[in-house]
């Protein structure tokens, strides 16, 4: 199985894709938004796991971009905002399917490679 994780802190980028590589899968990392996207257009994957605050090109829009070119790829939200507008316009974003956020790290890795590994298997693409 195969993951984009599109994340520009280096540290939380070693620690998602750690978990997503000791869940199984081998991870491709971006840290430019308009890099991820290009990545996620190109190439098949399992999963993108993506941050909402990247360089080049925010993770919404990222998201956005795939749907309207059809790429169906599982995604998972990875986001440290706190605001409520924020918070909001993520969980209205149809095109998302789970949102992990920057609290909580210790069971995030692990927790998104499981989820993951269930969204590779369930038909509509969903955790």
């Amino acid at each position: 199985m195969r993951a984009l994780l599109v994340e520009d802190d280096a540290v939380l980028a070693e620690f998602v894709g750690g978990g997503l590589r000791e869940a199984g899968f081998v991870v491709d990392h971006e840290a430019d938004g308009a890099v991820g996207l290009s990545a996620a257009l190109t190439r098949q994957y399992d999963v993108a796991v993506i941050d909402l605050m990247l360089p080049g090109r925010d993770g919404l829009s990222i998201i956005d971009e795939m749907r309207k070119r059809r790429v169906t790829t599982p995604v998972l939200i990875l986001s440290a905002r706190r605001s409520v507008d924020d918070r909001v316009s993520g969980l209205q974003a149809p095109e998302c399917d789970v949102r992990l956020t920057g609290s909580g790290r210790t069971g995030s890795a692990r927790g998104a490679g499981r989820c993951c590994r269930t969204a590779t298997r369930s038909p509509a693409g969903r955790c």
